[in-house]
């Protein structure tokens, strides 16, 4: 997304019993210094979610795309 890097990841972070990708959150972080460091979470769906990526719509606009609750879910975000 520019100049900076942005990364959908599965979790289990926020609930850390029974199975972990049936309590997987799907998150992401940006950086804006080539990955030395990572900041901004954002949590895009709860549990149950899975398969997270990313579709770049242009140089500050995405979609964050995941398996939530078995079924496909999108949400759009914007880089300020």
């Amino acid at each position: 997304m520019g100049e900076t890097l942005v990364v959908s990841f599965m979790t289990d972070e926020e609930k850390l019993e029974g199975m972990w990708h049936r309590n997987a959150y799907v998150k992401i972080i940006t950086s804006s210094d080539k990955g030395v460091t990572w900041s901004n979470k954002l949590l895009v769906a709860k549990q149950p979610a899975a398969w997270a990526g990313l579709l770049a719509l242009n140089e500050t606009n995405f979609l964050v795309l995941c398996d939530h609750e078995d079924r496909s879910e999108a949400q759009h975000v914007a880089l300020v």
